[in-house]
Formats: C-alpha cells, sequence, structure tokens
C-alpha cells in the first residue's frame, strides 16, 4: 500500500460508510480525507490558528469536529462548514470551554465534551443546544463514546472517573490508577 507521511498534529479520526477516513488536520488548518484509493483531500479551515479536538461521522454523511480555537463544535457537510458555538472565545483563540471530544448516535444528535466547562453539550438536528453540567467539578472532561442503548460515556481525566449519562443523569464510575 501507499506509505503516508503524517506533518501535523491529529486527534480525530473516523470512517464514513464509503470507507472514506477523515482526520483533523490541525497544522494544515483543515479536515482532510483519505479515499479508499489513497486520494487526500482536504477542507480548509478560515482560522489563521487551529486547534482541533476529536471528530464523528453522523449518519446523512456530516463530518462533526471540535474546534477549540473557535469554541465550537462544527458541521462539515458538501464542503461547508457550520460552526455551533458553545462559549466565548478568549482573546488569544482559545477557550476556557475547551470542546474535544465528539461523538454522534443514530438519530444525528451529536455530544460533545467541553473540558474546561465541565460540561456535556448535546446538538440536536435543527441545532438545538444544551450544556449538561458533569457532577465532579475541574473534572477534566475528554472523549466522549455512545453504547447501544442510548447512554453517552465520556472521561474525566482529571477526576480519574468516567462518567455515563442517560436519562438526564449521570453516574460517575472511579477508574483505579
Amino acid at each position: 500500500g501507499k506509505v503516508i507521511k503524517w506533518k501535523g498534529v491529529h486527534l480525530g479520526l473516523a470512517v464514513d460508510a464509503e470507507g472514506y477516513v477523515w482526520y483533523t488536520n490541525a497544522r494544515a488548518r483543515a479536515i482532510s480525507r483519505i479515499s479508499p484509493d489513497g486520494a487526500i483531500k482536504s477542507f480548509p479551515l478560515s482560522t489563521p490558528i487551529a486547534r482541533l479536538g476529536r471528530l464523528a461521522i453522523a449518519p446523512d454523511g456530516a463530518v462533526w469536529f471540535a474546534e477549540p480555537t473557535v469554541v465550537s463544535v462544527t458541521r462539515l457537510k458538501d464542503g461547508v462548514f457550520t460552526r455551533h458555538t458553545v462559549g466565548p472565545p478568549s482573546p488569544l483563540g482559545s477557550s476556557n470551554v475547551g470542546p474535544f471530544g465528539v461523538a454522534v448516535d443514530p438519530q444525528g444528535t451529536v455530544w460533545a465534551s467541553l473540558q474546561n466547562a465541565n460540561s456535556l453539550v448535546r446538538i440536536r438536528p435543527g441545532a438545538e443546544m444544551t450544556a449538561f453540567d458533569v457532577p465532579t467539578r475541574r473534572s477534566g472532561l475528554g472523549d466522549v463514546a455512545l453504547d447501544g442503548r442510548g447512554a453517552v460515556w465520556v472521561l474525566e481525566v482529571a477526576a480519574n472517573k468516567v462518567a455515563r449519562f442517560i436519562g438526564g443523569r449521570f453516574e460517575e464510575f472511579a477508574v483505579p490508577t
């Protein structure tokens, strides 16, 4: 196969239904994809600086990713970026909110962790946004994952916990270290 040399910061990675591999490319300030035949196409961001978090693919083929630089959970569909701002930007182009982890459920609802805001945010189709505070303060939220029963799981990195959110409630599980 073709050897690809990575020359950037890549945190987000997902594969769509057609077999395209999507990834965040902070150094190039772009979201990029590799086709099944190895061709790479990039979709440049409009920001002069790019800090990027995780990335997920929605059932409609849209690519969702965390974009802390502009404090947004952003959707890329048909080459068009749609930003869903989740907090106020700082003067330095970063955020105290810090969106990072992203997951999308089968109905197209997006879930994202807001690291420093200590919240899990839900973006429903139609752009309705709701934030849910995690019980442990300053828990340093990381990745988000969904299970088959509709629960949302989120890492609480600084607290050494994993939290499950279902039915409007959090349950936290200590992780031995």
